[in-house]
């Protein structure tokens, strides 16, 4: 390939471990190497990306191969949770833009480098989508157990076994680097520009992820909306693409009717379960409404994460995030289906109390001057009182 114009994105989150870091630096520089920098061939850039997307440079910054490589050598990395959606609009929005460097006619490439899932599924799948019609050819990489192997899919470019590479550890990047080489110099320019894709004037662009707002937004907040949304709420002429009909989770249904009509759920539910809502563009046919749910067996009371990278307990009871919760840590949040029924007791002269508990609780008893007390493996489990023994 004589050109490319081709950005790492990068995450940083909580969970790397200082040779992680390490690995990631020697992959791309040993990737560089390999296609080769010049101002009449390759351009790099770099992000890295955490609870926010953070630019360590920009295409076209670092001239020679050399120089590039001594910028990868000095970079930082960040610290925080895993939000691929924000490094997918900021790559879309800032790095692939001519005042950044992207040049025109040239192949966009980004190679997307993780070792767990996002946190907004959403996001991450909707400005994939949108990199994508854009011409922007994306590899994802996913290191790990916590890798979420259909989010990396619909992340990636087609076909998924050429743009989408899951290794157990960071010490294995050095075996899908061949691959991507070659799957990056077949890359081609798609039929139509890239810079004639939007017909939106200058300007004309959301400043926020307006969708999740819903339509009324437009006149309830005009005022608020004109400039943070003004193409999705069309004040100015362009082109913005209706969001997918289709749920992110699998089992919106479980959650009941009530996150679709809770203010306080409404962008979660957005996100998460639009077709079984019934929000826009599905607005007529809620999946809630004509879909019988299918007969399960009772969950395996276990966590899908270490749910402890993830914020603690304040996950298991934070309003956004307690569908994610319920998914992914179902036994460190207390969530699990098998409860003990523990009857009230009289001991001595105190009348004790009945709980409801989960089956990984236990009672614990003292002397006969206390009532016996449920204890759990961890703080965050349901524990219910039951009326007390009179």
């Amino acid at each position: 390939m004589d050109k490319l114009d081709l950005i790492f994105v990068l995450d940083s989150s909580n969970s790397l471990q200082p040779n992680d870091k390490k690995e990631m630096k020697d992959f791309m520089k040993k990737l560089i190497e390999n296609l080769g920098v010049a101002d009449n061939k390759t351009h790099v850039g770099v992000m890295t990306f955490d609870d926010s997307p953070n630019l360590v440079f920009h295409l076209g910054t670092h001239k020679t191969q050399s120089s590039v490589i001594a910028a990868i050598d000095k970079m930082k990395f960040g610290y925080g949770a895993t939000d691929t959606g924000k490094a997918l609009k900021y790559l879309k929005e800032e790095m692939f833009t001519k005042p950044n460097g992207d040049r025109p006619h040239v192949p966009n490439v980004a190679v997307v480098l993780t070792d767990g899932f996002s946190k907004d599924a959403y996001a991450t799948q909707y400005y994939a989508n949108e990199s994508k019609k854009l011409g922007i050819s994306i590899f994802a990489v996913g290191v790990g157990p916590s890798v979420d192997p259909g989010e990396l899919k619909s992340l990636s470019s087609s076909p998924a076994d050429q743009y989408a590479f899951i290794i157990h550890s960071f010490s294995d990047l050095d075996k899908v680097g061949d691959q991507l080489v070659n799957t990056t110099c077949s890359v081609r320019l798609p039929n139509t520009s890239i810079t004639a894709v939007s017909t939106a004037k200058p300007g004309c662009y959301d400043r926020k992820d307006c969708m999740v707002y819903g339509e009324d937004v437009c006149t309830d907040y005009a005022g608020w909306s004109s400039y943070h949304c003004p193409l999705w709420c069309g004040f100015c002429n362009g082109t913005t693409s209706q969001p997918p009909c289709l749920d992110i989770l699998p089992n919106c249904v479980e959650y009941g009717g009530d996150i679709c009509t809770r203010p306080d759920l409404r962008i979660w539910a957005l996100r998460h379960c639009r077709a079984y809502c019934g929000f826009s563009p599905c607005i007529g046919t809620p999946t809630r409404a004509t879909t019988t749910p299918k007969p399960t067996t009772p969950r395996v009371c276990q966590d899908r994460v270490n749910c402890e990278h993830y914020g603690g307990h304040s996950i298991c009871h934070d309003e956004k995030y307690k569908g994610w919760a319920k998914d992914n840590c179902y036994s460190y949040c207390g969530y699990c289906v098998e409860y003990a029924i523990i009857p009230p007791t009289t001991i001595g002269n105190l009348h004790c109390p009945g709980w409801k508990i989960p089956s990984e609780c236990k009672m614990t008893y003292g002397d006969a001057t206390c009532c016996p007390m449920p204890k759990c493996p961890t703080p965050g489990y349901n524990l219910t009182v039951t009326k007390p023994h009179l």
